[in-house]
């Protein structure tokens, strides 16, 4: 009977493990048309967003939007950094073309990184994604607008990055707090972290113990 409880304990925290694998990813943000457009004519550029969770995520992808779907004209490093320190949590890039699978957006879409990522993001801390726009007589373009460019829920949009000066992105960013949303151009794929919450693994495991008592006491 205790061989039967603790082995039924194990595939519950299994298969729960199962289930926060196999979530879909959530795009973190969606171009609707209109809005501004711009991109770099006479030399490099970074650009990106400022972002905070309001819940526990996990970033699954890295990619840069791809507004009319043929094919991005340049290739993209992308990054992802926590303001506090600095630190990157994760990078990627993506080539120039149609290589890189496309996510569809309402209007455009983007083109993601072949890599899957598995990067925590805490709820409250902030962060920031930059891409680089290395120059180009055909430079890919950025959008932004606070009609145009939605983001998921899941965070805030705390402002935008663009730093003309460098195509690094490991370069120092600063986020800009004014202005309409968007400079999307970077953008990443996340799940929320399935993390059961502390009472339930309270709850479940006091289950246990109990049919375990009541055995003994048998």
């Amino acid at each position: 009977m205790i061989r039967n409880v603790l082995t039924i304990c194990c595939l519950w925290l299994l298969g729960w493990g199962v289930v926060a694998d196999t979530q879909a990813s959530i795009i973190a943000a969606n171009y609707l048309g209109g809005g501004d457009i711009y991109h770099s004519d006479d030399g490099d550029l970074v650009a990106g967003w400022g972002f905070t969770p309001s819940a526990n995520l996990r970033l699954t992808g890295l990619g840069v939007y791809d507004l009319d779907r043929g094919g991005l004209n340049t290739d993209h490093q992308i990054g992802v950094f926590r303001v506090s320190d600095g630190a990157n949590l994760a990078v990627g890039s993506v080539q120039a073309g149609t290589g890189n699978t496309l996510i569809a957006g309402t209007v455009g879409g983007s083109r993601m990184d072949s890599m899957v990522f598995d990067v925590g993001l805490s709820a409250g801390v902030q962060y920031y994604i930059v891409a680089s726009y290395a120059e180009s007589d055909n430079p890919d373009d950025i959008v932004y607008g606070d009609s145009a460019v939605t983001f998921a829920p899941e965070f805030s949009w705390d402002g935008y990055i663009e730093d003309f000066d460098t195509a690094d992105i490991f370069d120092p960013m600063r986020i800009n707090t004014t202005g309409e949303n968007g400079d999307l151009g970077p953008t990443f794929t996340f799940v929320r972290d399935a993390v059961p919450e502390p009472t339930s693994f309270a709850i479940f495991g006091l289950g246990c113990l109990s049919a375990v008592f009541y055995r003994r006491r048998r």
